[in-house]
């Protein structure tokens, strides 16, 4: 059976830092949140945490056993087809 392309990748060192964090969490459900908004210099200001669930928008991957969580498609990159979406904090 063949895969699809890579979505996600994490560096060792995110994954063990992660494990480190998230070592004490009993809810299975715990995830890293990752979200990206307009400012910043470049125009885009990058935001993480631990969430403890993840709400009916996000979308879940899975990366080196790591849950990663974000609401979809909160901005348009040049490659893109599809319109920005709406997060909900």
């Amino acid at each position: 059976m063949e895969s699809g392309p890579t979505i996600l990748s994490l560096i060792d060192a995110a994954v063990g830092r992660l494990r480190e964090i998230t070592a004490g969490e009993t809810d299975p459900h715990v995830s890293l949140r990752v979200d990206v908004y307009s400012g910043g210099c470049s125009g885009f200001r990058y935001w993480m945490m631990v969430e403890d669930a993840p709400t009916g928008d996000d979308h879940v991957l899975e990366a080196s056993g790591i849950r990663v969580c974000g609401c979809g498609s909160s901005f348009r990159t040049a490659d893109s087809a599809s319109s920005p979406g709406a997060c909900h904090d």
